[in-house]
């Protein structure tokens, strides 16, 4: 069997074995769905309310019709004893009494006996202002025009570009691409993480000398990257999967948000950013991992390359903002940030062809370099142990070998 696909069918074996990847795997999906459903549960409970009974006392003689309100029935009471009795015995579960004076001042008294939160309160004073309105403008004002009064304002958001252009806005697709953005660097550093604490577990229990008699530095550096790639893959794939059902069945039980599943185009884009963005991280830690003397070391000098990439996470909301700016296209350009900085601006739909294809061609590129570079620090240090080469002893190793 090919020494490559050995290395990589062991390292992939490993990685899916271990505890915390399978946990970070199916765990992340898991609680997205107990989010939505339970995002689905209180939208249904606030859809479908328990009906409420409210008794008033009109003083004012004008509001005697439209006293269904939903979740609130309305009921006149004449005398204000029994009002109260009613209240008291819980014939009705509050009590408006609206006086003479009602027309100069706009009061109303309410009388509540509660020994809790009131969870219909809002819902409560909502209906009330509607039984308020509806016959205060009844033979006043068309329907349409009571029920604008009512609700005056949905807004609606469009958003220009530079050139009065207008950008798309989906909801669905923006969190799909910015959850994306935050799985692919936990998923980068979980993948990452795993390489170089293996090259450095072998370089300190000596089993890197015994690998390097069987196989060459390049193949053992392939193999590596392949096999804990494709784990990264699969993992991802899980998620990118998970992630769309989830939208799905969130529009279904948020039908007022905008969710909706994004094309496989852009699916396409974001799937090639992190498997470039994977390639070049892999590679750059497996060179660190080359040039230390143990795992500790590794991971410590690691966070030199992982934590930069985190830039866009933070930075979303000024990406978002101001997709046109110097500072947002650096990120899309710059290797270490361009892969989540894709993800996060593919959420909006603020990217032009033109950038995506510059920022994975610098990343293709980018990753074509260092599997030039690596490799020959890989040979060259791989079986050094002691101090690590600084940064022009290993410019001199890669310019010479």
């Amino acid at each position: 069997m090919n020494p490559i696909a050995t290395i990589a069918a062991h390292e992939l074996t490993v990685t899916l074995r271990r505890r915390i990847f399978q946990v970070v795997t199916v765990a992340l999906p898991l609680i997205a769905f107990v989010v939505v459903a339970i995002i689905g549960a209180v939208q249904g409970s606030d859809d479908d309310p328990s009906e409420v009974r409210a008794g008033y006392i009109d003083m004012t003689g004008l509001f005697t019709e439209f006293r269904a309100q939903e979740p609130v029935q309305f009921i006149l009471f004449d005398d204000p004893e029994q009002a109260i009795e009613a209240l008291l015995n819980e014939g009705v579960d509050r009590l408006f009494i609206i006086p003479h004076d009602y027309m100069a001042t706009g009061v109303v008294q309410r009388y509540e006996v509660s020994q809790g939160i009131d969870v219909n309160g809002s819902s409560g004073d909502a209906a009330l202002k509607s039984f308020l309105l509806d016959n205060l403008a009844a033979g006043e004002l068309e329907a349409t025009t009571v029920e604008r009064l009512k609700n005056p304002l949905s807004l609606s958001n469009v958003r220009l570009d530079e050139e009065g252009v207008i950008r798309d806005f989906d909801g669905g697709r923006l969190l799909f691409f910015m959850v994306l953005g935050i799985l692919l660097f936990i998923s980068l550093t979980f993948s990452g993480g795993f390489l170089i604490q293996g090259l450095g577990e072998e370089k300190e229990n000596r089993i890197m000398e015994v690998l390097l008699s069987s196989v060459t530095p390049g193949q053992l550096l392939v193999g590596k990257i392949l096999g804990i790639g494709a784990a990264g893959l699969s993992q991802i794939v899980i998620w990118v999967v998970a992630g769309l059902v989830v939208i799905q069945v969130a529009s279904s039980l948020l039908p007022d948000v905008n969710l909706s599943v994004p094309n496989p185009g852009l699916i396409a884009i974001g799937l090639a950013a992190f498997l470039l963005g994977y390639l070049l991280f892999a590679t750059i830690l497996a060179g660190l991992g080359s040039i230390t003397s143990s795992a500790k070391e590794s991971q410590q000098l690691s966070v030199v390359v992982t934590l930069p990439s985190l830039i866009p996470v933070y930075g979303m909301t000024f990406i978002i903002s101001h997709p046109d700016t110097l500072a947002t296209r650096f990120l899309t350009f710059f290797p270490i940030t361009a892969p989540i900085a894709l993800m996060v601006r593919l959420g909006p739909g603020s990217l032009e062809p033109w950038e995506i294809a510059t920022s994975l061609g610098i990343l293709a590129l980018s990753v074509a370099i260092m599997l030039l570079a690596v490799p020959k620090v890989f040979r060259a240090y791989l079986l050094m142990y002691g101090k690590r080469p600084g940064p022009r002893e290993l410019w001199r190793t890669v310019i010479r070998s």
